[in-house]
């Protein structure tokens, strides 16, 4: 009986386009998957071990075997040559704030580097680490740390970027947002500079590998954690590339500084999300973005990371979709939103999982039942196909999912493998479990993930509000328009964005007249 509803469930034309629809969106993400695998593989060996110096190899981009050793020494004298301010906003501390902050010192491209630490103000934890791990440095690096009050007319995290922006020296060439969970290699930040000498590109920026050591125990939520990062690696398949990590972002300062560009202003004028507003400029201008494979970073997963906290993480994902400063922005996350978060998630992700588990299912009850040759040589109308049986779809559906797990958990094990190079540290982000295990609980979080970002896609079409950081930020517009903070007794306060603004603005203004 059961057999005969799965046969006339996958022979329903109903069921059978919706199925359709979900193998051709498991066909395309294992497509981009497959070039992830093969982008990581094909350029892992290229990346010197450890700490070694680049050797001017472009990565991702041909090496032209004829070109003069002269050639090769003026291209390293002008990245030494060049000066880069790199600019960290922070809040707060965490188990890996200090090994972060010394990779990101040591991350050196030879040449001229200052460090601002921007902090809200005193009181905050990150201001004192911040200040001792400057003491700590000495003079070895050029550290400033920064307080810059709180923001009330956009992201707290904007408003940071833009006083330490405001504060970077004049004869800086390059500017590099980092945040404090990226940790850096010696050569992250001359690959990032080495791909700024192509005058089409605009952006350089790197990616985020969440990881979880090996030993430590997995929750549910690490694995969706992951599921999400599977989905973004579609975005940086190829060395160009549609997104823009904020956590590793290069660009030139006469680009970040010119009107025309207008990232500056867009941040300025009540801006949530920076790295999709510099995406959003970017391709305004007919630039690009790119991704280099040694800019792919380790991030470790919090050990105490729970659903509730992933659930904001996708809520706030989803939030910035929703914001935009102008209709470039607009039509981008739109996109994003809609047709990727929901759409995407939905029919070419969500339900092909489910189609893996019903074919699945029914196979091993028929095959149970003693009956599973015998349908497989059957012939019934069944829908679309009416020379197959039900049995044949599901196997067919099966084999495609095969190839889908296969090169969803190769493209995480290369880049894996590449950030194990960059480190010298053979095994450090590989996981111990066993590979059934792993490849079970990463199609159920990636089933999971897919179920969760569609959720939070429709409600922040229906919502304009989410709380970052224990701050409440109200949109309006695509922009933000009201700040609401809590004091030390829980009850809610804010400011008029205009006045918080002109006041912030000219604050910036003076300083720079000051200079």
């Amino acid at each position: 009986m059961q057999t005969q509803l799965g046969d006339a469930l996958f022979c329903s034309l109903a069921f059978q386009n919706v199925a359709i629809v979900a193998t051709i969106g498991a066909i395309v993400f294992t497509y981009f998957w497959i070039r992830m695998y093969w982008r990581a593989r094909t350029n892992v060996d290229k990346i010197p071990c450890g700490s070694q110096e680049m050797k001017g190899i472009e990565i991702d981009k041909p090496v032209n075997a004829t070109r003069e050793d002269k050639q090769l020494e003026a291209e390293a004298a002008a990245i030494k040559n060049s000066k880069v301010s790199v600019v960290l906003p922070v809040k707060g501390i965490h188990a890996d704030t200090l090994v972060n902050w010394r990779s990101q010192v040591e991350s050196s491209h030879g040449g001229k580097i200052e460090f601002l630490f921007v902090v809200e103000s005193e009181d905050d934890p990150a201001y004192d680490a911040a200040v001792a791990f400057r003491e700590e440095q000495g003079a070895h690096h050029v550290i400033k740390v920064i307080t810059c009050g709180l923001s009330f007319y956009c992201s707290q995290k904007i408003h940071n970027l833009l006083e330490g922006v405001s504060q970077i020296s004049e004869d800086s060439d390059f500017v590099l947002f980092l945040d404090d969970d990226a940790t850096m290699r010696p050569e992250s930040l001359k690959t990032l500079i080495r791909i700024l000498n192509d005058p089409d590109v605009m952006v350089a920026t790197g990616w985020p590998h969440d990881y979880l050591p090996p030993g430590e125990p997995a929750r549910f939520s690490h694995f969706l954690l992951k599921g999400y990062r599977l989905l973004s690696y579609t975005s940086v398949a190829t060395l160009d590339s549609i997104g823009v990590w904020g956590g590793c972002t290069l660009v030139r300062r006469k680009d970040l500084m010119d009107e025309r560009v207008g990232i500056l202003e867009a941040w300025q004028d009540c801006g949530y999300s920076d790295d999709m507003i510099i995406g959003g400029r970017c391709r305004k201008m007919g630039k690009k973005v790119q991704v280099p494979v040694a800019a792919m970073l380790p991030a470790r997963m919090d050990a105490a990371y729970d659903f509730k906290r992933h659930w904001n993480f996708s809520r706030r994902q989803m939030f910035v979709c929703s914001t935009y400063s102008d209709v470039w922005d607009l039509m981008q996350n739109s996109f994003l939103l809609i047709a990727a978060s929901f759409f995407g998630t939905v029919f070419g992700c969500f339900n092909f999982c489910a189609l893996v588990v019903l074919s699945l299912a029914s196979l091993l009850h028929t095959l149970l039942a003693g009956s599973l040759l015998e349908r497989l040589h059957g012939h019934m109308a069944c829908g679309y196909f009416p020379s197959s049986s039900p049995q044949a779809l599901m196997l067919v559906v099966l084999a495609v999912a095969s190839v889908w797990l296969v090169f969803m958990n190769l493209s995480y094990n290369a880049i894996a493998a590449v950030c194990e190079r960059m480190g010298g540290i053979k095994g450090a982000y590989t996981p111990t479990q066993s590979p059934l295990y792993i490849i079970v609980m990463t199609f159920l979080g990636l089933a999971g993930q897919c179920l969760t970002l569609s959720s939070c896609a429709v409600l922040a079409l229906l919502t304009s509000s989410i709380e970052w950081s224990g701050v409440k930020y109200v949109r309006g517009g695509g922009r933000v328009i009201q700040v609401w903070r809590f004091d030390e007794n829980g009850k809610p306060f804010t400011r008029p964005w205009r006045e918080a603004m002109v006041e912030a603005v000219a604050r910036r203004k003076e300083r720079l007249g000051r200079k």
